[in-house]
């Protein structure tokens, strides 16, 4: 049913077509989609628009990988975390992830590379079910991000900058050699700034 979401067919076809059942019982899991539907120890939400058409893209839930390619995985995903700046919405997901990975892992597989990742530094906690609202502005910052829209930044010292999105991690600061962890915002004359992720207080959607 989430695979099929991506074409964003109506409720008569997703009955018929993919679940083999009646349009009320489409429409019983598309609402129960919408509130949110746990499976193992993550929950799976997904909005639907006119029609009975799916709105959101379906996401991978969970991957079959060995157990050296989630440690791999793992990893990779915390020296992202600990390389982002504080604040840095990426952080924040690649936490979320990491953490959403590791408490699915049985009691047997999280023995086996405990000692690797506690000498790495590295702590994991099992996350409660993943639901959008329970995301903050995180997962909105980079929504904005991928998809281009123009946003309205406000900084820390009341300072509110205008424009899009266009990179995010070491950005170049005022000085020589200064890389701070920040995003690049390419403003409306062209131009563009970056500033360091702790400097942000809000990221909105703006018209234009």
């Amino acid at each position: 049913m989430l695979k099929a979401s991506h074409n964003k067919i109506p409720n008569k076809e997703m009955a018929f077509g993919v679940l083999r059942s009646s349009e009320n019982t489409a429409r019983q899991r598309r609402s129960d989609l919408r509130d949110g539907v746990r499976i193992g120890d993550m929950c799976v939400q997904a909005d639907f628009g006119y029609g009975g058409s799916f709105e959101s893209s379906a996401h991978p839930i969970m991957l079959p990988l060995n157990l050296s390619e989630v440690y791999v995985m793992l990893v990779a995903l915390k020296k992202y975390e600990l390389a982002c700046g504080e604040g840095d919405p990426h952080a924040t997901l690649a936490a979320r992830l990491a953490n959403m990975a590791y408490g699915e892992l049985s009691a047997y597989a999280k023995k086996k590379p405990a000692d690797r990742l506690s000498e790495a530094g590295y702590v994991f906690r099992p996350e409660g079910p993943a639901f959008r609202d329970d995301m903050h502005g995180s997962s909105e910052w980079v929504k904005f991000e991928k998809s281009g829209v123009r946003v309205a930044v406000e900084l820390d010292e009341g300072q509110s900058l205008v424009g899009v999105i266009v990179g995010v991690g070491r950005c170049r600061g005022d000085k020589p050699g200064d890389r701070r962890p920040g995003l690049t915002l390419r403003l409306d004359d062209g131009s563009e700034i970056s500033v360091p992720w702790s400097q942000v207080v809000s990221i909105d959607k703006t018209e234009g």
